[in-house]
C-alpha cells in the first residue's frame, strides 16, 4: 500500500476500554501476587504478635507458680518440723502439752487456723483445738491425698469447702513411729499471702484447687477460656492439686510491631499509586495531549505542532515528531491535489465553455443556411437539427456556469429548455407554445443531462411537428424525486405518444420518420437506463430513471 493511500479505520467504540483502565486492570492483575504475600505476612506478623503475648503470658504464669511452689515448700518444711517437735512434745508431756503448745503456735501464726497431729494409723495424737465433728474423715482424706502425693504433702479442701487443709507425711526417723500433720488454712489468708505475688498490671491471679473426686491438675500451662479481649491461663504447682490461674487483658499492638504488620500492605498500595502516577504521567498523560491536540486540528483546522506538547520523554517526543511530519506532508501533498484539482476544473469549464461556443456557432450556420433555403420542408429540417444542437449547447452552458462538484441542476436546465423549445417551435414550425413546469431540485452529471435534454427537445419537438402550422401548443413538464428514482412526465393536450413507439406498430403514425424518433427517443431513454412510456388517456410521456444517477 502507498504511504499516500488514506486508510479509514471504523472503531467500535461499545467494544474497546479506556487505556487508563486496561493499564489499572494490568497493574492490579501483575501485583496482586505481592499485594497476596503483603496480605500473608501481615496476618503472620499479627498471629507473631498473638503469640508472643501468649508465649509471656504462660511464662508469668509459670513464675508466679514456682513463686508458689517456692512458699509451698517453706509451708512443707514448718509442718515437718512441727510434726517432730510435738511428737517428742507428745513424748514428753503428753497429750496436754502438745495440744497447749500447737495452740500456742497458731495464735502466733495466723497462717494455719488449726493443727492436727495423726498417727500413721489415723490415732488423734494431738490438736490445737477441741475435736470437731465436722472434721470427720480428715484423716482418710488427708491421706488419701498423701498416698497419691511423690514428695509427703498435699493439698485439699476441708469438708466445709471453706478452706484448705495442707497435710505433711513425717517418715519414721530416729526408730520413732512417723506421723501425719494436717494443718487448716482459711482461704482469706492464703489470698492475702499470694496477693504480695508481683504481677503485670490489670493482670488477675487466683489459686486453683482440685477438687476431691477431679482429676489431678495439668502438668503442662493449658489455656482456659476467658472474655473477649482476655488470654488466661492454668499454670500447675508442684503441690498435686493446686494449680495457677493466671490472666492478662490482650494489650495493644505495639507501633513498632503494628509497623511491621501493616507495612507490607502499605508498601504494595504504594507500589500500584507510584506504578499508576508513572504511567499516568508518562504514558496517559502525552498520548491524552496528543489526541486533544489532534482534536483541535479536526476542530479548528489549525495545524499546531504536538512534539513540543507531550512532555519530555523520547518516545512521545519522537512519536510526535514524526506525526507532525507526516501531517505535514500531506497538508503539502493535499494543498498540491487541490491546486491539480482546481486546474483542472479551469480547464474543463474552459473546455465546456469553448464547446458551446462551438455549437453556438453550429447553431448559427444552420439558422443562416435554413433562412436561405427555398424550401419549406428544407427550412424545417434545418430548423428541427438548430433545436437539437441548441438544447446540446444549453447542457454545455450550464455545465460551464454551474459547480461539476454537485452537478448540473436540471430544474435551471429544463426552465431554460422550455423557453428555448418555446420560441424553436414558433421559428421551425410556426407553433405558438406555452409550457408550464413543476421541477424539483434534482442534480444530475453530464451523462444524465444531455440525454435527458435530448428526451425532452425530441418529445417537444415531434408533437409541434404533428400540429398544424399556426396553431397553440399547451404542455406540463413535472419533475419529481422519489425514494430510489426520479419521475418525469411530459404532457400536452394534443400529444399523439408517436415518440414512445420505437417499432413498425408505434401509436400515432407508422411512417418510417416516426419509427426513426421513436428509436431515437428510446435510445435516450436506455442511455438513462429508464423507462420511456405513454399515457394515452392523460396524453403524457414518463420516463423513470434510477436515482443513483443524481448527484447527491
Amino acid at each position: 500500500m502507498s504511504d499516500r493511500q488514506e486508510v479509514s479505520t471504523v472503531i467500535d467504540t461499545d467494544s474497546t476500554k479506556p487505556l487508563a483502565n486496561r493499564i489499572l486492570t494490568a497493574l492490579t492483575i501483575g501485583l496482586a501476587p505481592l499485594g497476596i504475600l503483603a496480605a500473608f505476612l501481615s496476618y503472620n506478623g499479627y498471629l507473631d504478635a498473638q503469640s508472643a503475648f501468649r508465649a509471656d503470658v504462660q511464662e508469668d504464669a509459670r513464675r508466679i507458680a514456682s513463686e508458689v511452689d517456692t512458699l509451698v515448700l517453706a509451708d512443707g518444711r514448718l509442718l515437718r518440723t512441727i510434726a517432730v517437735r510435738y511428737e517428742d512434745s507428745l513424748a514428753t508431756g503428753g497429750e496436754t502439752r502438745c495440744t497447749q503448745d500447737l495452740s500456742a503456735l497458731v495464735q502466733r501464726k495466723p497462717l494455719f487456723s488449726q493443727i492436727r497431729v495423726y498417727s500413721l494409723t489415723g490415732t488423734a495424737l494431738c490438736s490445737s483445738g477441741p475435736d470437731d465433728t465436722a472434721d470427720t474423715g480428715l484423716f482418710s482424706a488427708a491421706q488419701r491425698a498423701l498416698d497419691d502425693a511423690d514428695d509427703g504433702t498435699a493439698l485439699l479442701f476441708d469438708r466445709e469447702r471453706g478452706g484448705l487443709v495442707y497435710a505433711a507425711t513425717n517418715d519414721i526417723m530416729g526408730g520413732r513411729t512417723g506421723s501425719i500433720i494436717a494443718a487448716r488454712i482459711p482461704m482469706e489468708e492464703m489470698r492475702r499471702r499470694f496477693a504480695s505475688i508481683q504481677r503485670e498490671i490489670d493482670a488477675n491471679v487466683t489459686l486453683q484447687v482440685a477438687q476431691e473426686g477431679e482429676a489431678r491438675a495439668a502438668r503442662e500451662v493449658a489455656a482456659f477460656g476467658t472474655d473477649p479481649g482476655v488470654y488466661g491461663v492454668v499454670a500447675p504447682t508442684q503441690l498435686p492439686g493446686l494449680s495457677v490461674r493466671y490472666s492478662e487483658p490482650t494489650p495493644p499492638l505495639p507501633p513498632r510491631r503494628l509497623a511491621t504488620i501493616l507495612l507490607p500492605p502499605l508498601m504494595w498500595l504504594a507500589a500500584l499509586v507510584i506504578v499508576w502516577f508513572t504511567l499516568k504521567q508518562v504514558v496517559l498523560k502525552p498520548m491524552n495531549t496528543m489526541r486533544e491536540g489532534l482534536r483541535k486540528r479536526a476542530d479548528t483546522g489549525t495545524a499546531t505542532a504536538l512534539a513540543p506538547q507531550v512532555g519530555g520523554t523520547a518516545e512521545f517526543v519522537t512519536f510526535a515528531g514524526a506525526f507532525d511530519r507526516m501531517t505535514a506532508r500531506q497538508r503539502l501533498d493535499r494543498e498540491s491535489l487541490e491546486a491539480a484539482l482546481e486546474k483542472q476544473q479551469r480547464l474543463v469549464r474552459e473546455v465546456h465553455h469553448r464547446v458551446k461556443n462551438n455549437l453556438q456557432i453550429v447553431t448559427s450556420l444552420l439558422s443562416i443556411k435554413g433562412r436561405a433555403a427555398e424550401d419549406v420542408a428544407e427550412r424545417s429540417l434545418y430548423g428541427a437539427i438548430q433545436m437539437r444542437v441548441e438544447a446540446l449547447a444549453l447542457v454545455h452552458r450550464w455545465l460551464y456556469a454551474d459547480d461539476e462538484s454537485i452537478g448540473v441542476d436540471l430544474a435551471a436546465l429544463l426552465g431554460d429548455l422550455t423557453a428555448t423549445l418555446e420560441h424553436g417551435i414558433d421559428t421551425v414550425y410556426g407553433i405558438s407554445g406555452r409550457f408550464e413546469t413543476d421541477l424539483d431540485r434534482v442534480y444530475v452529471t453530464q451523462d444524465t443531462a444531455v440525454p435527458l435534454a435530448f428526451l425532452v427537445t425530441e418529445l417537444v419537438a415531434g408533437e409541434a411537428s404533428m400540429l398544424t402550422s399556426g396553431g397553440e401548443m399547451e404542455a406540463e413538464i413535472t419533475l419529481k424525486r422519489r425514494d430510489d428514482h426520479v419521475v418525469m412526465t411530459v404532457a400536452g393536450k394534443d400529444f399523439t405518444g408517436s415518440r414512445a413507439a420505437s417499432g413498425g406498430s408505434g401509436s400515432g403514425s407508422t411512417s418510417g420518420s416516426a419509427n426513426a424518433d421513436g428509436r431515437i427517443v428510446q435510445g435516450m431513454a436506455r442511455q438513462l437506463r429508464g423507462d420511456l412510456a405513454f399515457d394515452a388517456g392523460a396524453n403524457a410521456y414518463t420516463v423513470t430513471f434510477p436515482a443513483e444517477l443524481v448527484v447527491k
